[in-house]
């Protein structure tokens, strides 16, 4: 057996040892697996486990615990959005859709419900965040000395920067964002929503200068 084939087998070792450590159900190895099946293989053992290894901490995590945990996780996706441009947000969502879609046809209709139900919950804890320290901010501001926290300090200046750097474009300069739709400057901290041309495509019926006109004048 040459190194290369005990690297893999070391390597299998490994990961089916972590799978009986996390109750994973270990995928064996099938007879002329090709490398990329083999990666793939890895891959996806890897996640189960690092998902199982996520689900045991949460479980041991007090209710206050937990919740730092996903402010935490939050303040830290804000902060990566922020530094990023539109070019950029646009190919991380489109990338995550992606994977969502993936992942969806690969579930059962159940799977699907519980999923989509988790997100709503994680949005609603995101908006909870928000408005929690909206909250603590003008609390603090207008009826105590005491300065905000850390956290939420961070989150502004994060604000802030997302505004500052929200027209870089991946060369390095700056360019208005235009709404696709009524060719205006989104400014300030208008939103700015992302979509495909298919939708726009879908929707010509609505937005096109035809139908503007036909509304405008009745």
């Amino acid at each position: 057996m040459d190194e290369e084939s005990l690297v893999d087998v070391r390597r299998d070792n490994t990961i089916k040892t972590r799978c009986v450590r996390f109750g994973v159900d270990y995928i064996e190895r099938r007879h002329g697996e090709t490398s990329a099946e083999q990666q793939q293989r890895h891959n996806t053992l890897q996640k189960a486990i690092e998902r199982e290894r996520k689900r045991r901490a949460r479980a041991q995590q007090s209710p206050e615990e937990r919740r730092s945990t996903q402010d935490a996780d939050t303040v830290a996706r804000k902060r990566t959005r922020a530094q990023q441009s539109q070019e950029e947000l646009r190919s991380t969502q489109d990338a995550d859709t992606a994977a969502r879609k993936r992942t969806r046809a690969q579930q059962s209709q159940e799977e699907r419900d519980d999923g989509r139900r988790q997100d709503r919950e994680a949005r609603r804890r995101e908006r909870s965040v928000d408005d929690s320290r909206d909250s603590d901010f003008n609390d603090n501001c207008f009826h105590t000395l005491n300065p905000p926290d850390e956290n939420f300090k961070e989150s502004l200046v994060m604000k802030a920067i997302k505004q500052v750097i929200r027209t870089k474009r991946p060369n390095g300069t700056h360019q208005a964002t235009v709404c696709v739709v009524c060719d205006r400057v989104i400014i300030g901290e208008e939103k700015v929503c992302n979509t495909s041309t298919e939708r726009l495509e879908e929707n010509r019926h609505r937005i096109s200068v035809v139908a503007n006109w036909s509304s405008c004048n009745g």
